[in-house]
């Protein structure tokens, strides 16, 4: 379930502080994802648009610019998204702030007919290769319960670590401790909801040498 869950898909990090801040102006609170993955405005988010997203995020996140992602640079993106979702900035993230930050204001995990119908395995529910604010909600209110304690909140190191973990179990094909841009970016083919393969390349078979006519 991690695994399908970290697909949809973006170190440590410090406790937050004993005493809780006030909370956020609406004014401050953060575009959401699904707003900037969408980039034509048309409600969802197609297959060539998350693909973009990814690339864009990668390169982002590899801050030491060797091509691959390390636990501690996914870690202080992660840590970035933590702050950004926190709202209350109360040191800890609800369900509320989670769904709303990465699926728009508009999202509302109890009116969402996927959320309560449908026990969704994959961010695009009906495999057509686009996203609707609704599966987002459906989806990342699942994903949220993997990330959270018993509470149903999340600090910042837990929402850190659980993210990490999760994304690292999904992405890192090879095992090696790092994340490659192709892993990365690999997006499920929306036809099939499998990671596209790569064309294998068709080599033609050698041309045999002319052999020149025997002299009578």
């Amino acid at each position: 379930m991690r695994i399908v869950l970290a697909l949809a898909l973006f170190a440590s990090a410090a406790m937050a502080q004993d005493k809780p801040q006030q909370a956020a102006p609406a004014a401050n609170k953060p575009v959401s994802s699904f707003s900037v993955r969408d980039t034509d405005k048309n409600g969802v988010v197609s297959h060539p648009e998350r693909q973009q997203f990814r690339k864009e995020k990668f390169a982002a996140n590899d801050t030491d610019k060797d091509g691959k992602l390390s636990k501690d640079e996914l870690g202080a993106a992660w840590g970035q998204v933590f702050k950004r979702v926190d709202v209350s900035a109360d040191g800890f993230v609800e369900v509320d702030e989670y769904v709303g930050y990465f699926c728009g204001e508009a999202a509302n995990v109890e009116q969402s007919t996927a959320a309560k119908s449908v026990p969704v395995k994959q961010h695009d529910a009906n495999g057509d290769g686009n996203i609707t604010q609704e599966e987002c909600v459906a989806y990342r209110a699942l994903v949220f319960k993997d990330v959270t304690l018993k509470d149903g909140k999340a600090g910042e190191k837990e929402f850190v670590s659980a993210h990490v973990r999760v994304i690292f179990e999904a992405m890192d094909k090879n095992g090696d401790g790092f994340i490659s841009e192709e892993e990365f970016t690999l997006v499920p083919n929306p036809a099939t909801g499998e990671p596209e393969a790569k064309k294998a390349e068709v080599k033609e078979p050698a041309k045999k040498a002319e052999q020149a006519p025997k002299s009578k």
